[in-house]
Order: structure tokens, then sequence, then C-alpha cells
């Protein structure tokens, strides 16, 4: 099964859109799941293949590289306010499901939030 992200162009004043393209044609599931605060990346899951991982491109496609690449469920990733990287919810440790943060040249994978009753959901940043 495939199910990649398609731009449409939309012009704000006119409320016009343009002609949608595909940004991928590779086999997986790749599902945009934020904007980075400049707007140059877009941050992808792919939830629901094996092994789950995130991905990163520019808003156009181009430039796709992955920012994880290991066993665990790394899922809703959201990107940090006031830095180049990511927060999202993963499965590596001991298991059970924890806030981590990676950079998006992929290097800095920090653990942020674990609590041991599994009681935790995706990250969410509130204004200051």
């Amino acid at each position: 099964m495939s199910a990649n992200p398609v731009a449409i162009p939309f012009n704000p004043e006119t409320l016009e859109l343009g002609q949608p393209r595909l940004l991928f044609s590779q086999t997986g599931i790749r599902m945009p799941q934020a904007m980075s605060p400049d707007g140059q990346w877009l941050v992808y899951s792919n939830v629901g293949e094996r092994p789950e991982d995130l991905f990163i491109s520019r808003p156009d496609g181009t430039d796709l590289r992955r920012l994880t690449d290991d066993e665990a469920r790394d899922r809703g990733p959201k990107w940090m306010p006031g830095k180049d990287a990511v927060a999202f919810m993963s499965s590596r440790g001991q298991g059970q499901y924890a806030i981590w943060s990676i950079r998006r040249d992929g290097s800095g994978l920090e653990l942020l939030v674990e609590v041991p009753d599994h009681s935790l959901g995706y990250p969410v940043f509130s204004p200051a």
C-alpha cells in the first residue's frame, strides 16, 4: 500500500487552487505532520509501516531524508518552538513510549519526558 502527500498550490488573495502535484512516488506511507517554524521543512511519519520512522523534506518534496532509522515506533512529530529540532513519541528505550527530540540533521537524539504508567500522548507545545 502507498499513501504519499500531494502539494496543492493555493492563492489566498484569489482563493484559487493550483494543479495538484504528487510529492513522492515511492512505495510507502508518508504522512505530513508539521511544517518547521521557518516554513522550510516538513516532518513526516510513516505510521503503519515497519519500522515506524520519521522523515523530513522541503515543502516541494525535495531533500527527502530519514531522521530516525531503527526498530522503535516513532510517531507524532512536532517542531519544537525556537529550535531546529522535532519532538516525537517513541517506543525506544525500555519499550514504553516516551517523548524524545532529534535535530533536523538527525543528530542530538535526546530523551525529554518519560512517564512510567504509559499515559503519554503525542507532544504538543503551548504558547509561552
